[in-house]
This record gives C-alpha cells, sequence and structure tokens, in this order.
C-alpha cells in the first residue's frame, strides 16, 4: 500500500498553528517513536523547530521504530539532555556503527540496548565505548554483529547489567576484565566463553552461562568466589540435533554446586 503524497501546502499550514499545538503536535510523534518525522517538522518554522527542541529535552525514555535511521537519531539525540533509556533494537536492520557513534555522544543515558543489530561491528563497539556514556548501567548487544572479544566494554566505568546473549565472538578472558563490576552477566551462546571468567564476577547476582564451554571448575568458582549469586542459568541436558555446546559440566560438578550454593536457583535453558 502506497503512502499518499502530502499536500503542498501542509508546511504552510502547519508554520501557521498556534505554538500550544504545534507542542502538542510534536508531542504526539514524540510519544509514537516518529524520528523521521519529527526532523522533518523541525525545518518547517522557527515555532516548530522550538517546540521540537523542547520536547527532546524532556524525552527520558526512547524507542525508535522500524523506520528510525542513523541520521534521525544525528538529528534528535543531541537535543535529548534527559535521555536515560534508549532501545534501537526495533531498527536493528539500519542500525550499524555510525548509529553507535550517535549514541556514545549522549552522556545522560542510563539504558541502551543494541538487540539484534547484525551490522554493529567491532568498531562501533569500539565508538560507543569510547564516547561520552559514562553514567551507562545496562547494555544489551545480544545477537549483534562480530564486536571481537567484547574487551572495548572495560571503559564503560559505571556498567552493572550487560547482555552478551549469542555474541560468538566474546571471549571469556576479555569479560573477567570488567566482570567486578557486573551484577547481571549473560554470555548465552557465547561459545568461545569457559571456565575462566567464573572466577572474576565477584559481585555478579544474576548469571547467564548456557551454551558456553563452563564446565566443573568453573560451577566450582562461582560456588566460591561469587557470594552474591542469586539466580544461575545454564543449558539443560544434551539435545539431540542441537548445533550448540550445551556446556561441559557434568552431573556430579552440578551436584556440587548446589551443595555448596544451595541458596542459588538454577535455570535449565533449552535454547
Amino acid at each position: 500500500m502506497t503512502q499518499p503524497e502530502p499536500h503542498p501546502l501542509a508546511p504552510t499550514v502547519l508554520a501557521a498553528l498556534p505554538e500550544h499545538i504545534l507542542h502538542s503536535i510534536v508531542a504526539h510523534l514524540l510519544a509514537q517513536n516518529h524520528l523521521r518525522a519529527l526532523s522533518c517538522v523541525a525545518c518547517v518554522s522557527k515555532p516548530l523547530h522550538r517546540a521540537t527542541r523542547s520536547c527532546w529535552a524532556l524525552c527520558s525514555r526512547l524507542s525508535p521504530g522500524v523506520h528510525a535511521c542513523t541520521a534521525a537519531l544525528g538529528a534528535a539525540l543531541p537535543h535529548a539532555h534527559s535521555l536515560a533509556t534508549l532501545d534501537v533494537s526495533a531498527g536493528h536492520r539500519w542500525m550499524d556503527d555510525a548509529a553507535a557513534a550517535v549514541v556514545a555522544r549522549v552522556a545522560s543515558l542510563q539504558a541502551v540496548s543494541f538487540e539484534h543489530c547484525a551490522l554493529l561491528t567491532a568498531a562501533g563497539l569500539s565508538a560507543l565505548c569510547a564516547g561520552r556514556l559514562h553514567n551507562l548501567q545496562e547494555l544489551s548487544l545480544r545477537s549483534v554483529g562480530d564486536i571481537g572479544d567484547g574487551g572495548a566494554l572495560v571503559a564503560l566505568p559505571a556498567l552493572q547489567r550487560l547482555d552478551l546473549g549469542w555474541c560468538h565472538s566474546v571471549q571469556g578472558g576479555a569479560v573477567a576484565a570488567y566482570g567486578p563490576r557486573l551484577r547481571a552477566l549473560s554470555l548465552h551462546g557465547c561459545d568461545l566463553v569457559g571456565d575462566a571468567v567464573c572466577a572474576a564476577l565477584p559481585n555478579v547476582e544474576e548469571l547467564n552461562v548456557a551454551f558456553t564451554h563452563v564446565g566443573d571448575e568453573g560451577l566450582l568458582a562461582l560456588a566460591r568466589c561469587s557470594p552474591r549469586l542469586q539466580r544461575l542459568t545454564v543449558a539443560s541436558a544434551v539435545e539431540a540435533g542441537n548445533l550448540w555446546c550445551t556446556g561441559r559440566w557434568t552431573e556430579a560438578g552440578l551436584a556440587e554446586f548446589r551443595r555448596l550454593r544451595p541458596d542459588v536457583r538454577l535455570v535449565f535453558a533449552s535454547c
């Protein structure tokens, strides 16, 4: 279904509306996450430009839609001085390293999701971590592209909750460098991760190591070195036809972990 062409007088009509109505229009577009539309209406007149900037300044949470693009983010985010939460996963087909560089400039951000943004690479992650995200506490990179070993994340000083699920290039040794900061960590499907990371998570409360190479040694390290651990997710028993490593732990090793840490809730993931 084709979209109707805008009326040629639409910009003139918009520009003539009272400023309080313009604010309502802009607020509605922002509530609907229409970043491209907001970027366009801001160019119609000075009152619309002021209204758009005012709304951006008050915005604390943003989830751009499927048609969001890097250019729209670049036009909007510099004015979003109160933005705390940003989720660009709906536009995952377009979000790339350039988008990460734009996001990196928003110092107010506390939580960001690039989930399923397969165009994000190691260069984009480096740009994200080299920016102004000194207040970022939560980051989801689940199912993004090849972001390297994940070592760049050491540059995010406030990071506490991290999802690296199905990031196949991530390595446990790199994560261990900033592991002591983390309260929640998902390494689900990170098949290069083994036991080494398990001794570097003293403050972790929630941990997912399903479909990794964590074995009995890693489980024992968690039992001894992660006193705050409350929830641990591992892969369920090996299933026929499963393409991924479900873990290197044995039933005996898991039983010993349970004996040492009866306070930890064990969760079994099937995929």
